[in-house]
């Protein structure tokens, strides 16, 4: 969801809005929930009965992230906390239907009540490789970060008709102390 949510802000104005304060989240990378997903489907008599919640490796804010889409992007991203009305308001004028901005913002208080920082590693029981991490994310979605990134039609990206993610970005490794 960083890209779909936030990557247009991100490149026109390098910062991404939420109502979610400093609350941290055990972010979980799709591909992860896919894998343990085929593990439990390919494997039904032992997995029967069974309820899994899938998190992330690590608990992260988002002021967090904006440090982490800083380093990818080789510039400086700020995460701005706003009122809960005010994304409502800028959510539903950006075209969002109104059913679907209730939930956006239903699932952010819960992430404010603290209950989504849990990290069990119950993804990589399941599927026996490690989670992927947030860096391995953002490096593999840096062209959605870049300020004048082109798609293959040659539009940019910062254009406000485009909103897909780019072909093209300046990548770098991040050292074990960035992750």
């Amino acid at each position: 969801n960083i890209v779909s949510y936030n990557a247009g802000s991100i490149r026109m104005q390098g910062a991404f809005y939420a109502a979610m304060g400093d609350a941290k989240i055990s972010m979980i990378d799709v591909r992860d929930v896919g894998s343990a997903a085929a593990k439990i489907l390919l494997d039904p008599q032992t997995h029967s009965g069974n309820t899994y919640e899938v998190n992330g490796p690590e608990a992260v804010s988002n002021s967090d992230i904006a440090d982490r889409i800083s380093r990818v992007a080789g510039r400086k991203i700020s995460y701005v906390d706003i009122p809960e009305e005010a994304q409502r308001k800028a959510t539903l004028d950006l075209g969002m239907q109104g059913w679907l901005v209730t939930a956006v913002l239903q699932l952010q208080e819960y992430y404010r009540t603290g209950k989504c920082v849990t990290v069990d590693g119950t993804v990589a029981k399941l599927t026996g490789q490690p989670e992927r991490r947030l860096h391995q994310y953002l490096l593999a979605n840096a062209a959605s970060f870049q300020t004048h990134a082109a798609c293959a039609c040659g539009a940019e990206l910062n254009s406000p008709h485009h909103a897909s993610g780019g072909t093209s970005a300046r990548e770098r490794t991040l050292q074990p102390d960035e992750t």
